[in-house]
């Protein structure tokens, strides 16, 4: 607040009264700033051709700590599928990086990993932690570990029912999810016959003389094996031709 005839007003960043640099368009006698660290400020009055400097206003910025508020938490998944990590913080614009490790401060940092949530899909069971850093400090998180289970074999689409010409060929085909590998075993019969196998491939191609069922057992590297339903190939039987009447003359 200053007296005089019409002054005017130029602000300065400086340490000392009449010394510093000035602040291009601080021209009125209010100055609104948001330093990143503690800055000194004055003012130059000027009126009538001459000036007077204000004492320095310092404003002291202040720098909270880091803190976790929520931490990480282990969960299971089965393989392949993802996990998410997250850790709450608090601080002065915290940064994160987290770690694979089996103990707080010790591990490999991960590439990239500089969020406050990891989304990962590891194929075994993996332990991680996260660092957040503010204020020049840091704290680091509770450990978290993704415990990965093995998946059992499912199938999801059965082989179907089809209906070919005598001598023809018939595609039969199984869907199946599960902790791989999987293997495949089909099986002339109904389900439970092991007396004939036929082939070791998700799909087969089966060329019967007669109509005759199928199915097929998927095995994978836990779990016990799923065995599919019974599908039929039906023989449809073709008469082939015969003239039963000549053109006459």
């Amino acid at each position: 607040v200053a007296s005089g005839t019409a002054p005017t007003y130029q602000w300065f960043i400086g340490a000392t009264s009449g010394t510093g640099t000035q602040i291009a368009g601080a021209t009125s006698s209010t100055l609104n700033i948001s330093p990143s660290s503690t800055t000194s400020y004055w003012v130059r009055v000027t009126a009538c051709g001459q000036s007077v400097d204000s004492s320095v206003a310092t404003v002291t910025v202040t720098c909270t700590p880091p803190s976790i508020t929520s931490q990480p938490q282990s969960t299971t998944i089965q393989e392949g599928q993802q996990a998410t990590l997250t850790v709450v913080a608090g601080g002065a614009t915290p940064t994160y990086q987290w770690f694979i490790g089996t103990a707080p401060g010790s591990g490999a940092p991960i590439s990239g990993a500089t969020s406050a949530s990891l989304a990962i899909s590891p194929s075994a069971t993996t332990s991680y932690w996260v660092r957040v850093s503010a204020c020049i400090q840091s704290v680091d998180s509770d450990v978290a570990t993704v415990t990965v289970t093995c998946a059992p074999p499912s199938i999801t689409q059965q082989p179907q029912n089809s209906t070919i010409q005598q001598g023809g060929t018939a595609t039969l085909s199984v869907g199946a999810t599960g902790t791989a590998p999987l293997t495949y075993q089909w099986y002339q019969g109904s389900v439970g016959d092991t007396s004939t196998p036929l082939g070791t491939t998700a799909s087969i191609n089966v060329s019967p003389s007669t109509t005759t069922s199928y199915w097929v057992r998927v095995t994978g590297a836990c779990g016990s094996p799923a065995n599919s339903s019974t599908v039929t190939v039906n023989i449809s039987v073709c008469d082939p031709p015969t003239i039963t009447g000549q053109p006459e003359s």
